[in-house]
């Protein structure tokens, strides 16, 4: 099924593959729920955003992992996930999930709040996480050895207000 533009309502994509052909905004109110086992095939330079207020629950599970990843058969490179959050913002939570073939960061979170679990990443030459004042657990996730010059893992202006950040038994290297 092909997607782009702005999700405005609550919105469950079922188990299957969803093409996203221009980038995709997850708007403030709205939650985009992706179930488990589902594929998510970002064409070159698309990226997926979540504006303050949205919220992106992407749960699948260790037998049904999500797959964030570029069209089969295409060696352009996506663009990548970005969260945008204030005080008080809903959990963005990506779990069991799969991230390859983006172009920039894989999860760019700015004042956002996120629970990220059981995450792998296939693109080792782009910085996985950038958590930029943001609220977070980051568990159970494996950050392979990097093949370019960058920090794994990011961070700027601290840990929002009321937030938390955690990092619980992640694999580096």
């Amino acid at each position: 099924q092909d997607v782009s533009g702005t999700i405005t309502i609550d919105t469950m994509w079922t188990t299957g593959n969803y093409n996203l052909t221009n980038s995709l905004t997850v708007a403030s109110g709205a939650t985009l729920t992706i179930q488990p086992g589902t594929t998510v095939f970002l064409s070159p330079g698309v990226n997926l955003s979540v504006t303050n207020g949205g919220r992106l629950l992407a749960e699948g599970n260790a037998s049904a992992p999500i797959r964030f990843v570029r069209p089969l058969g295409n060696a352009s490179t996506w663009g990548g996930i970005t969260i945008h959050g204030s005080a008080g913002s809903p959990e963005t939570s990506i779990c069991y999930a799969h991230i390859e073939g983006n172009g920039a960061v894989a999860i760019h979170s700015v004042g956002g709040t996120l629970l990220l679990d059981h995450l792998t990443f296939g693109s080792t030459d782009r910085q996985y996480l950038s958590l930029d004042g943001s609220s977070f657990v980051v568990s159970d996730c494996h950050f392979p050895t990097p093949t370019a010059s960058f920090e794994p893992v990011h961070g700027a202006g601290g840990i929002k207000v009321g937030g938390r950040g955690i990092f619980l038994r992640n694999f580096f290297g």
